[in-house]
C-alpha cells in the first residue's frame, strides 16, 4: 500500500460505537479536522459575475483506491447564477440556479487528503445518445466489479425548474 495513504488512514481516525438516548448502539465517524478536503475554489470553480467572485459548488463524490491512489469523483457546479419566477401553483415567488448542470470532474490523491484533477477529464451528458444525462450527473459512485470500477450515478431528465 503507498504509505502516504497509509498515514492519512491514520490521521483520519475512525469513530467508535456509542449508544444513543433511544438506547441503539450506531458507529459515530470522526470528522477530519480539516474538512472539507476539496473546496471549489482549489478546482477553479470560480468566475466574475458582474465584477462580482462567483464560488462554485463540490458535492459528494464517489471514491474508490486504485494502484495506491485514492480516486474521487465529486458532482461540481460553475457558472450558474441565481433567478426568479413566479410559482402559479403556490401563489408565490420562488427562486432556481439557472445552468446548474452537474458536471463529474475526477480527482486523484496520494494520501487521500490532497486531490488534483485527473488530467482534466470531465464527465457530463451531452444528450448525443440518450437524454439521461443532459442536465446533469448527480451522486456519481464508483464501483468495483471483477477487475473493472463501474460509475453509477442518477441524471436529470428535465431541466432544473
Amino acid at each position: 500500500m503507498n504509505p502516504s495513504l497509509d498515514r492519512a488512514v491514520e490521521k483520519l481516525g475512525s469513530g467508535e460505537a456509542i449508544q444513543i438516548n433511544s438506547g441503539e448502539t450506531i458507529f459515530k465517524l470522526d470528522s477530519y479536522e480539516e474538512n472539507p478536503v476539496v473546496k471549489p475554489q482549489g478546482l477553479g470553480l470560480t468566475w466574475y459575475e458582474n465584477g462580482e467572485l462567483k464560488i462554485g459548488a463540490v458535492f459528494n463524490g464517489g471514491a474508490e483506491v486504485f494502484q495506491d491512489n485514492v480516486i474521487l469523483t465529486p458532482r461540481c457546479q460553475q457558472r450558474y447564477h441565481k433567478s426568479t419566477f413566479f410559482d402559479e401553483r403556490l401563489g408565490t415567488e420562488r427562486t432556481w440556479l439557472e445552468n446548474y448542470i452537474s458536471e463529474v470532474w475526477p480527482l486523484v490523491s496520494h494520501d487521500g487528503v490532497h486531490f488534483t484533477r485527473l488530467q482534466n477529464v470531465v464527465i457530463r451528458g451531452d444528450g448525443a445518445d440518450n437524454q439521461d444525462f443532459t442536465y446533469g450527473i448527480e451522486d456519481i459512485r464508483i464501483i468495483k466489479y471483477e477487475h473493472r470500477y463501474l460509475l453509477i450515478g442518477c441524471g436529470k431528465l428535465t431541466p432544473p425548474l
